[in-house]
């Protein structure tokens, strides 16, 4: 998918990078989508499919979500990648 992370983020005193800072840092890029995301969220491959239908729906847009908190997730002992990919959007 041809991702970069930019690690060049400026942090308060407890390490948590600051909302400015890397929205500063997504103005400055040449990309043409720059996503904002927390390590402990877990996309899949429609994230894809939708970034690029948004991409080509419209000229300037911001997209936003939200997240759904999960307990636990289910094992991953003896599925495959989509069946397991199904486990998890089924468990959330």
């Amino acid at each position: 998918y041809a991702l970069n992370h930019d690690p060049h983020i400026d942090t308060n005193f407890a390490g948590v990078p600051l909302f400015n800072a890397m929205v500063d840092r997504a103005a400055q890029s040449s990309a043409a989508l720059v996503v904002l995301i927390n390590s402990d969220i877990c996309v899949f491959d429609d994230f894809v499919y939708t970034m690029r239908k948004v991409i080509y729906s419209y000229n300037h847009f911001l997209a936003l979500g939200a997240r759904w908190d999960v307990q636990s997730l289910p094992n991953k002992t003896t599925v495959d990648e989509d069946a397991y990919r199904l486990l998890l959007v089924n468990h959330a």
